[in-house]
């Protein structure tokens, strides 16, 4: 069985808030950023956006459960690079490092999440760089964090492989995100999330993102986050997110397919 996300157009007006537009709202927000917005098209925040942003400008820490679809990656990003924006006007031009770390469970997401925030900084790429390791070239990779950018997108794995084959400076990174939180630790990711975390700072503004809250979630927490606020994005009552497809096999083929399903 495979599932796929499905939104409808009234899944995602509910997820709109559309009391004031991302121009009426006081977000703090360089203006480069909202013109990116305007860009993209994008006229009112999501309900998570709206949420989520003001906590995370404040330097707080916090988790917050909210289903695929409903706008978590803006809703970190937008605050992340203000923060750095706002960084580096009391920065000298050498003081370059890196900042943020943007952990996620796949090579897929990581893409997208770089996607994002291209967009997002349209306006300001001369002040912010990012690097994504989701390129399979080690040499490529190195070449891209020796360059200390201002954000880097990974998985835990593959910046822990980094970390071991060269020495890539986390010391002055002030903020951790761990989107799709749950998979990251479903997907046997913990050691390399503590492997990471050991070579950070002591203080730093935790952001976990996950569609659900597990017990081994729960229990995680406590290693990223430090007295964090908890948003809970409640579903339409009977919304349906996933589409349902049946793919009929052989049993002497099932494991083959969903080997490749899981690759």
């Amino acid at each position: 069985v495979c599932q796929q996300h499905h939104s409808t157009a009234d899944e995602m007006s509910y997820f709109l808030d559309e009391e004031k537009t991302w121009m009426q709202r006081d977000f703090g927000l360089d203006r480069r950023l909202v013109k990116a917005l305007s860009k993209l098209g994008f006229t009112y925040p999501t309900l998570v956006q709206a949420k989520c942003i003001p906590i995370i400008v404040q330097g707080k820490d916090v988790l917050v459960r909210a289903k695929t679809g409903s706008g978590k990656t803006i809703a970190f990003s937008l605050p992340i690079l203000q923060k750095i924006l706002s960084g580096k006007e009391s920065q000298s031009a050498n003081s370059q490092s890196i900042k943020c770390i943007i952990l996620a469970p796949t090579k897929e997401l990581i893409k997208q999440i770089e996607k994002h925030i291209n967009d997002l900084i349209y306006y300001c790429r001369e002040n912010i760089t990012i690097c994504s390791l989701a390129d399979d070239n080690t040499s490529v990779q190195q070449y891209r964090l020796k360059s200390k950018p201002d954000v880097v997108i990974a998985t835990p794995a593959r910046l822990v492989q980094n970390l071991k084959a060269f020495d890539l400076d986390l010391s002055e990174v002030s903020t951790l995100v761990m989107d799709e939180a749950d998979l990251v630790l479903s997907f046997g990711y913990t050691e390399d999330v503590h492997t990471i975390i050991s070579k950070m700072p002591k203080i730093f503004q935790g952001i976990l993102m996950s569609a659900t809250l597990s017990a081994e979630l729960d229990k995680f927490k406590r290693v990223v986050l430090h007295n964090p606020a908890l948003l809970k994005l409640e579903e339409p009552e009977g919304a349906s997110n996933l589409m349902q497809f049946y793919l009929k096999s052989t049993e002497k083929d099932k494991f083959l397919i969903l080997y490749v399903f899981i690759k």
